[in-house]
């Protein structure tokens, strides 16, 4: 039965069943990899069990590092990389093969901790079944084999045991954060797990009987119950209030004694409980009515200290809508620092120390391979032997495609269309029908197999198939976004969108779509991406145009050049040729230099730079002839700039008039851009440099001496369209040019960043966007959200075109001064 909002509200449901178990603090996320590097780094001991303890101890740190940034699919994927370790050493000792169970017990923790209760809630179910049964079971399309993992039976009990720990404590907390908390109750009765205690069973069982109108009854088991740690005494008078609530009658001194008593323990200065102090704290601020008296403000300011002291108790904080606004700015600057410098749902780790991580993984693994080896156990099991290699590289671990449903729709007249991932087999029908869509000729034979290899990843490839024939394609790139302030945050590229003209209006477009944003969700993507032909389409799926471009031809002679002293070589400094290898060498590092200092770029693939350098063979990919490359090498030899372009060398009446195509403008600072913009406009055959994708407010035509012979190419154009999956991560990620907060509401018909949010930003850049109660001032759909994300468009601007919806008048206004940037955000590349 789902909770009576007007007795007992979801929020205040929140954190149980609470229980106090000790968690590493949330330090900074530098602080954490670099005591797992100094961790495995540390020589090794004549304990052969201690080193193992040790080497489990980083991976599964590092996992749960990953999960705290936001990246679901490295942390599963760090987890099966420590199972396959263990896996490949059957049977193990049992002190090893609880080691070996613990990896894949992180797996549903990290899919609660995701959101994704019910899934979390079936693979706890699937173990412990298998382990009771001895058997095997599939987790996400993996084999799990308790078949002798231990030859010990003491062993096995062993194993049994934890699982059932986890599917009591684990699985339970699961059932309840889906809502469902009297099958929570039935489980913990099934597996003997209520007790007299106030543990995880019976908490659920309290909260399940009230939620089922029996108020009296769980008002009788909290008396009942008997605590025994301190932490349990708190926790028994939020009980003992919330059954009083659920049933009328409130004592004023119950409440006053789970303040408390709340106040008592928010005192304590264990770094390893305050986390669970903290959600104590906010689930009696939620429960007490009396919002303006002495013991509430006393709570609110302890929470407050407390949230300061530990990143994931500062989340916590930050999404509490009761707790923010009585904030002071210090404090709210304080705590956004804190989640910042965890990287908590911040979606990368910087690149350092990403390095870092994977090395103190790799090094962990190894010595665990070392350590079982040692013991026999390898030798006696060398034909199953499997050394896993794999490395989080985007994709699914383990190789092959990730198991998705598929999706029918029933065409009038015609067979059921199915929307599914694409086999291999497919390839060359695929590949056909996304040709006939595009217009262009299909490759075939050993081009095409080249070209589906090079392009498309496994498992992101969908089509729509008609018995045979495919009707529909679609597939999707991993990208890293540039947002404003310099973060990156994955982004799901979409591209090679087509329907065929005989089956349009069937509602195959939406399926793949819908399929493929639920996917990238599911990854971790923050965002999905494309360039859209045409305007109207995809508007209806939350997409918004968000990074424009427009082009430039400018009159060489007529231009005059540069004005004086724009672009003139610094002393030292060089503009030197480079072969497609160099280029191919300093190409990719400048870019991503480049790109952090760009909003709206994004990362280019090895493949992208194989086909610019002609590493990869051209027929499969580009058409185009490799370019002329060009670097900018400042005073102190170091390469900022680079310039790539092509020239079409053509006379007129016997004289040279050479039209210089300019494919790539990357430099890092003032003084390469415009010295590399002197260099292309000096050619002297050239009577036309033609710039076809340049920033709608790059000043490059303000650098002539003649800015009128830069003539307009095209119109401004919509490029790439933005549809924001994850608004929290999204705007927690990016920094502000003003103070302020504005709530909006946004509508979104696939429901990702649907509902009332608010939008708080600090004087120091730093900004958080957290749902709220409170009356909106702004509404909008998820494309207009989209629009004005990266600062393409103002608030202003849309609320004129009535795109925006001001609620409370001077919203759009302040809105607008906290989601502005000072230069447009651009990209140099479509896909």
């Amino acid at each position: 039965m789902a909770p009576n909002s007007t007795v007992i509200s979801s929020r205040t449901l929140a954190w149980f069943p609470l229980v106090e178990r000790h968690r590493p603090p949330g330090l900074p996320l530098e602080t954490r990899i670099t005591e797992l590097r100094d961790l495995a780094a540390q020589p090794g001991t004549d304990d052969a069990h201690q080193q193992m303890s040790q080497a489990a101890e980083i991976c599964n740190k590092a996992a749960l590092i990953a999960s705290d940034c936001g990246l679901p699919e490295l942390a599963h994927a760090l987890c099966w990389s420590q199972h396959e370790v263990y896996n490949t050493a059957r049977p193990l000792p049992p002190a090893t093969a609880k080691l070996a169970l613990q990896p894949l017990l992180n797996i549903p923790r990290q899919l609660i901790r995701e959101g994704r209760a019910d899934t979390a809630h079936a693979l706890l179910e699937s173990l412990f079944h298998a382990a009771r049964d001895q058997t095997d079971t599939v987790i996400s399309g993996r084999t799990v084999n308790f078949t002798q993992l231990t030859s010990d039976p003491g062993g096995h009990r062993t194993i049994c045991t934890m699982v059932w720990a986890a599917l009591l404590a684990d699985g339970t907390r699961a059932l309840a954060q889906a809502g469902r908390w009297q099958q929570a109750a039935e489980q913990a009765a099934h597996h003997r797990g209520i007790g007299s205690r106030l543990l995880d069973g019976r908490q659920i069982t309290i909260l399940a009987t009230a939620l089922n109108g029996q108020a009296s009854e769980a008002r009788t088991l909290v008396e009942q119950s008997t605590p025994s740690a301190p932490w349990e005494k708190p926790v028994q008078n939020l009980l003992r209030v919330l059954c009083g609530r659920a049933a009328g009658t409130v004592l004023t001194e119950h409440v006053t004694t789970m303040l408390t008593t709340t106040l008592a323990l928010l005192q304590q200065t264990i770094p390893a409980t305050t986390v669970f102090r903290t959600r104590v704290g906010l689930t009696a601020l939620d429960i007490t009515e009396d919002h303006n008296g002495p013991q509430t403000a006393q709570l609110r300011a302890d929470i407050i200290a407390t949230a300061r002291t530990d990143a994931y108790a500062a989340r916590d904080a930050l999404a509490h809508s009761q707790l923010l606004p009585t904030m002071t700015a210090r404090q709210r600057e304080d705590i956004v620092r804190l989640v910042r410098a965890a990287g908590l749902d911040a979606g990368a780790i910087r690149p350092p120390l990403h390095h870092d991580l994977n090395k103190a993984v790799a090094s962990a693994e190894q010595r665990l391979r070392t350590l079982l080896s040692r013991t026999g156990t390898d030798a006696a099991h060398g034909a199953r032997h499997r050394r896993s290699r794999s490395r989080y590289l985007g994709g699914r671990p383990g190789g092959g495609p990730p198991t998705v449903r598929t999706m029918t729709t029933a065409a009038a007249g015609a067979a059921d269309i199915e929307v599914r991932i694409v086999r291999d087999e497919d390839s060359q029908e695929w590949q056909r029908a996304l040709a006939h869509g595009f217009l262009s000729p299909a490759r075939t034979g050993e081009a095409a197999a080249e070209w589906w290899r090079l392009r498309f990843a496994p498992g992101r490839i969908l089509g729509a198939f008609d018995g045979a024939r495919c009707v529909g394609t679609y597939h999707s790139l991993e990208f890293a976004l540039t947002v404003p302030g310099g973060a990156t945050l994955p982004v799901d590229g979409v591209a090679g969108v087509t329907v065929a003209t005989s089956h349009r209006r069937r509602g195959i477009l939406r399926r793949m779509m819908e399929l493929d944003l639920e996917r990238a969700r599911e990854r971790g993507d923050v965002f999905a991406l494309l360039n859209a032909a045409q305007y109207g389409i995809y508007g209806r799926f939350g997409f918004g145009p968000a990074i424009r471009f427009t082009g430039v031809e400018i009159e060489v002679a007529r231009s005059r050049g540069p004005r004086p002293g724009v672009g003139e070589l610094p002393v030292g400094a060089a503009i030197e040729p480079l072969t497609m290898a160099e280029l191919a060498k300093v190409g990719p590092d400048l870019h991503d230099r480049f790109r952090v200092r760009q909003p709206g770029a994004i990362s280019r693939s090895p493949l992208w730079w194989a086909l610019e350098t002609g590493q990869a063979e051209r027929s499969a990919g580009a058409l185009a002839p490799e370019p002329i490359a060009v670097a900018y090498r400042d005073p102190r030899g170091r390469i900022t700039g680079l310039l790539t372009y092509r020239a079409d060398n053509a006379f007129a009446g016997g004289d040279p008039h050479t039209t210089v195509t300019v494919r790539d403008h990357l430099a890092l600072d003032r003084t390469a851009r415009e010295a590399l913009w002197r260099y292309a406009l000096s050619f002297e055959w050239a009577g036309r440099l033609v710039v076809p994708r340049l920033a709608p407010d790059d000043p490059l035509p303000r650098l002539l001496v003649n800015p009128r012979a830069a003539l307009p190419l095209r119109r401004t154009n919509d490029d790439h369209w933005l549809r924001i999956l994850d608004a929290p991560r999204a705007f927690a990620a990016r920094t502000y040019e003003a103070p302020g907060r504005t709530v909006f509401e946004v509508a979104d018909a696939q429901g990702y960043v649907a509902g009332r949010w608010s939008l708080e930003t600090a004087a120091d850049g730093t900004g958080v966007l957290t749902r709220t109660d409170d009356p909106a001032e702004l509404a909008l759909d998820a494309g207009a959200l989209a629009s004005v994300y990266l600062g393409d468009a103002t608030v202003p601007h849309l609320e004129a075109a009535g795109l925006i919806a001001e609620l409370i008048p001077g919203a759009a206004r302040r809105a607008g001064l906290q989601l502005r940037t000072s230069f447009a955000p651009w990209c140099p590349d479509t896909f």
